[in-house]
């Protein structure tokens, strides 16, 4: 094995390089770890879309979200329940889509990010109504407050829970209009 000797100028020029080579190779890797961690990021984040876009597709209510009092995105069960189309919903005031009674209290709950249930009027796209069940709460969504929202379309519980009212009053009416005697026996006898 052979050593080169060389000159202390010499020496002290050829660690400087090797320092420097040194330091460019550790900014490389820095810039390429960095670099990989945007992608690992930029990945996982559309990883996180893809499960969001999927289990809002597989959910029977309609989810919206909403910023500022305006609709910012839905899934395609909202829009068929309402009659919009995405293009038509979205940037739309939330308040134009409920029945005039309804806006002061959902839009309340809105504001104040509070977590809550409720149960109001929908007008959709063709001016008919619908009864729905909504529950909201505010959330971090790409770095904004949002609102998410779960529409359950409750028109036919709705309007079962009438008849059965109306049923009840008519046989309440019957019942005490009559003077015949009024006999009530149970399935079982």
């Amino acid at each position: 094995m052979g050593f080169l000797l060389l000159s202390g100028v010499l020496a002290s020029e050829v660690a400087k390089f090797v320092r420097r080579a040194r330091i460019q190779a550790a900014q490389a890797q820095a810039h390429a770890n960095t670099a990989n961690a945007r992608a690992d990021a930029v990945e996982a984040l559309h990883g996180s879309e893809e499960r969001f876009k999927a289990l809002a597709a597989a959910t029977f209510e309609g989810i919206v979200i909403t910023e500022g009092g305006r609709y910012v995105d839905s899934n395609e069960q909202l829009l068929q329940m309402v009659g919009y189309s995405r293009e038509e919903l979205i940037g739309t005031e939330v308040a134009s889509t409920f029945s005039a009674e309804e806006p002061s209290r959902v839009l309340d709950n809105m504001s104040q990010g509070l977590e809550s249930r409720t149960e109001h009027r929908l007008i959709r796209k063709d001016g008919t109504e619908i009864f729905v069940e909504a529950r909201g709460k505010t959330i971090e969504y790409q770095n904004r407050k949002v609102r998410v929202t779960a529409i359950r379309d409750i028109s036919d519980q709705k309007l079962a829970e009438q008849t059965l009212r109306q049923n009840r009053a008519l046989l309440h009416a019957v019942i005490e209009g009559t003077s015949d005697a009024v006999y009530v026996k149970d399935p079982g006898g």
